[in-house]
């Protein structure tokens, strides 16, 4: 390539970047119009509601699945001579499509980096997870049906590992949920059980941080401690954050409700000590996640049911210090709680509310 044209191709691009930033300042009026337009007819309107098998899918869910469909069937089928070329081109776009399954730690860096939600990022990792699974079975078939790929079972290397892809998959290796395990917790004697029948076994955590962190509400970090059991330094898990303040905290409020896995082994630890507490060397990764700006709008509605009031009580922290201090335009808020404990989380947020009872429940 000569100097004239990477000079050529170099001036255009500088022209053409400076452009485009002309174009996206003149189109910024229009955001607001192009959200309440795209949000009306497109983020809003269901064309499957919820149903146990599947849903709830809106308008833009169904159109852009629809379009990364056609995307990867254009570029598995346009110009292909063969059906060779269209195996091999089917296992080049099922790695690419792999790419982005692998390319964070976890879902939650992924999302913050996409600046999107960790349930769009979830939706958008299991679409992609999708896509690669079917590309590479279209790949795998058409090796098989045109005669390049021989699997024989009469070796011993390819018959053990028949075997043991067959016990992998039975165990639920590739499965979300990982493999088949036992959980035993004690819920404490017989008049205990009576006592507290139908109330949501629960855990308050707090984490000591070395470094101050600022947060915001409805974030949430990750926690990895690889000693509470065995195999909890094979796992991470996210906690809602309880806690709020204006400036950075030092300490974290988690509370964690207990149902299996690492969240129960906590609990049951904690009730086993004497004490009825244990400390274990925690790791913190975040703050993850999008607030909403609930503090621009006059009326807020918050809805929760049980555990998920740990979602709710930093906004309704942040909602009473900018009434208390006239930062914020909101001036009813209404809780909806469906709860059968934690009314001490309640009382809390009522104390906190100085100025003329404005918080009702």
């Amino acid at each position: 390539m000569e100097i004239t044209t990477i000079y050529a191709i170099a001036a255009g691009g500088i022209v053409s970047v400076f452009i485009f930033i002309r174009c996206l300042y003149l189109l910024a009026p229009l955001q607001s119009t192009v959200s309440v337009f795209v949000s009306r007819h497109l983020t809003y309107p269901y064309c499957l509601g919820r149903h146990r098998f599947a849903g709830p899918w809106t308008r833009a869910g169904v159109l852009v699945h629809i379009s990364y469909l056609a995307v990867n069937l254009v570029c598995l089928l346009l110009s292909a001579p063969s059906v060779s070329d269209i195996g091999g081109r089917a296992g080049v776009l099922s790695v690419v499509n792999m790419t982005f399954l692998f390319t964070g730690p976890h879902l939650s860096l992924l999302a913050d980096i996409l600046g999107v939600s960790l349930h769009t990022c979830r939706k958008i990792h299991g679409s992609m997870a999708w896509m690669s699974v079917l590309l590479l079975a279209i790949h795998v078939v058409i090796a098989l049906l045109i005669g390049r790929v021989a699997f024989p079972l009469r070796d011993a290397a390819n018959l053990i590992a028949a075997i043991i892809l067959f016990f992998c998959y039975q165990n639920g290796a590739f499965t979300s949920h990982g493999p088949p395990r036992a959980y035993v917790s004690c819920d404490g004697t017989d008049d205990d059980e009576k006592t507290n029948e139908g109330v949501e076994k629960a855990a308050a955590v707090q984490v000591v941080l070395p470094r101050p962190m600022r947060l915001d509400a409805g974030q949430y970090v990750n926690l990895w401690m690889p000693t509470v059991s065995l195999f909890s330094w094979a796992q991470t898990h996210p906690y809602m954050i309880s806690s709020w303040s204006r400036g950075k905290q030092t300490k974290l409020d988690l509370y964690v409700k207990a149902q299996h896995g690492l969240s129960a082994t906590l609990l049951d630890r904690a009730r086993a000590a004497p004490s009825g507490s244990v400390s274990f060397s925690a790791f913190v990764t975040g703050p993850h996640g999008i607030t909403e700006p609930v503090d621009r709008y006059e009326s807020v509605l918050l809805v929760a049911s049980g555990a998920g009031i740990a979602a709710v009580i930093p906004y309704l922290k942040k909602l009473i210090y900018g009434h208390n201090t006239s930062t914020c335009r909101t001036r009813r808020v209404h809780l909806v709680w469906q709860l059968r404990t934690l009314e001490s989380a309640v009382n809390s947020l009522l104390k906190d509310d100085t100025v003329g009872q404005w918080l009702r429940v």
